[in-house]
């Protein structure tokens, strides 16, 4: 039987490496959207015409890599934040209330992705694909649904105190 001492920080371990193999992922997407386009490019001056929905693939990773680097983001806290206040707050009064922003931040995200899996559910009942390569939609749903449901964990483990602080890179 595992204590409950021990449980905290597994999950933490478990989420941390959840959160940056998903970041490695959307490098690997954003890597692939780059030499795509580049060898899109050169088809096209090689060729002379470009490859049809071309623009709809790079779209499509585009989205995928934005989310797959959202749990990462807030796991080193390098998202968009606005601090000018806090940050001349006493640690006292700061402290809780990046938890309070913590806590919003995941209690959001998890709307964010709960939405987002009644979008993807929508998509695959009506059917919807992309106008040129008739690509299914609901692909573009599924990196999103873990990017936002793992940032939720990670933003409710941070405000909690059950997750370290992470070195920014």
């Amino acid at each position: 039987m595992m204590g409950r001492g021990r449980t905290a920080p597994r999950a933490a371990a478990v989420l941390t490496r959840l959160a940056e193999g998903l970041a490695l992922l959307g490098g690997v997407v954003v890597i692939a959207m780059s030499l795509f386009t580049a060898f899109g490019i050169s088809w096209r001056a090689v060729i002379g015409r470009g490859i049809p929905g071309d623009f709809e693939i790079v779209e499509i990773l585009s989205a995928w890599s934005v989310f797959l680097f959202f749990p990462y983001a807030q796991l080193v806290r390098q998202h968009v934040a606005v601090d000018f206040v806090t940050s001349r707050l006493p640690a006292v009064v700061s402290a809780p209330l990046g938890r309070v922003t913590d806590l919003l931040i995941a209690l959001t995200a998890a709307f964010v992705g709960w939405r987002i899996c009644i979008g993807m559910g929508d998509a695959l009942d009506y059917g919807d694909t992309t106008m040129m390569l008739r690509l299914p939609m609901w692909l573009v749903y599924i990196p999103a649904i873990f990017g936002w449901f793992a940032m939720a964990l990670v933003s409710l483990l941070q405000a909690l105190s059950l997750l370290p602080e992470v070195e920014k890179p």
